[in-house]
């Protein structure tokens, strides 16, 4: 029997498009790691919150 995960944890932290576009260089092909089941996968550059 599968167990039903706590609702804690499956919070996960919200971000805007504006924040994840500066995180990615807006999107640039420089830090495009590859593609996978859901799109395009990019890595964050040096970003504080």
């Amino acid at each position: 029997m599968p167990l039903k995960p706590k609702e804690e944890d499956m919070e996960q932290p919200i971000f805007s498009f504006s924040t994840i576009a500066n995180a990615t260089a807006n999107f640039s092909l420089d830090n495009k790691l590859g593609e996978g089941g859901f799109g395009p996968v990019y890595k964050v550059i040096n970003y504080c919150m």
